[in-house]
């Protein structure tokens, strides 16, 4: 891992599938939680600017408003906000050029089986998963405790047994938990939650028991992805190893190669050819 960027990447029987590059100081917000405060309420855009503390002030539609009770078709943007209101909002685009973040009051907290939606209803499941395994995640789920929230069942849970789902929930409404009383707290605007990085988010996704090792160069990053699967899937920390070998990890295992031969204006294919890009 460079110091300036963390570079993640997938090998697949030898061969790299897929590298993710995260930059220091670039790294995306979305997902992000924050307490905001409203500055300023326009109702010819039905939307408000929110400032969060990251800059340019945030964008909020009115659909984007949790208001109970309120049908959408007939709400107005000045109805339901203020200037100076301040409310929990979450990045759902990052900001670009001169506009800020867009943002939304319906808060979502993913797992690894599960997306847990605070002012949310129902279960929504993955239309990748095939129908028995549907209706299966749907009896689960019905029997889980959402402290009035909704669910939604991620392609990542096919298989999952009703105790890995109900720990996943649990993580989430204990994060839900911890949100809203730092929301109590703290002074406005502020961070109240950070969504994962890159190395989180591939573990969070992708590590499942096809996955036979997970190879980490930085002690600190170590640190981080044993003590989140310690949480979530304590059964999988153990694939999780500190490399220390003599050479770079990601030049032993040829993903700098591969990176290399990506990028160079002429790229070899599998047949023994080549493709030439000018």
């Amino acid at each position: 891992m460079d110091r300036a960027e963390t570079r993640v990447a997938i090998v697949e029987d030898g061969r790299v599938a897929e590298v993710q590059i995260e930059r220091r100081g670039k790294a995306s917000v979305v997902g992000h939680i924050w307490k905001g405060r409203v500055e300023s309420v326009l109702a010819g855009m039905e939307a408000a600017f929110i400032e969060v503390g990251i800059g340019k002030n945030g964008f909020l539609h009115v659909d984007d408003v949790v208001a109970v009770g309120v049908p959408k078709r007939k709400r107005l943007i000045a109805d339901l906000l203020r200037k100076g209101d301040q409310i929990i909002v979450q990045a759902v685009k990052d900001p670009m050029g001169t506009k800020g973040a867009r943002l939304t009051m319906q808060l979502s907290l993913a797992g690894r089986f599960l997306v847990y939606v605070p002012f949310g209803d129902g279960i929504g499941i993955s239309k990748r998963l095939d129908d028995d395994e549907r209706h299966r995640l749907r009896d689960i789920c019905k029997r889980l405790p959402t402290d009035g929230g909704g669910i939604i069942v991620r392609t990542a849970a096919a298989g999952a047994s009703a105790q890995e789902l109900a720990r996943d929930l649990a993580s989430l409404n204990l994060l839900w938990k911890a949100i809203r009383e730092r929301a109590d707290k703290v002074e406005t605007p502020a961070l109240l939650y950070s969504e994962a990085d890159s190395s989180l988010k591939v573990i969070r996704d992708i590590l499942n028991e096809t996955v036979d090792e997970v190879l980490v160069d930085d002690p600190r990053q170590h640190e981080r992805i044993t003590g989140f699967l310690r949480r979530t899937s304590p059964e999988m920390a153990d694939r999780v190893r500190l490399y220390d070998g003599d050479r770079p990890l990601l030049e032993a295992h040829g993903v700098d190669a591969a990176i290399r031969s990506t990028l160079s204006r002429r790229v070899p294919l599998a047949s023994g050819g080549s493709l030439v890009i000018d």
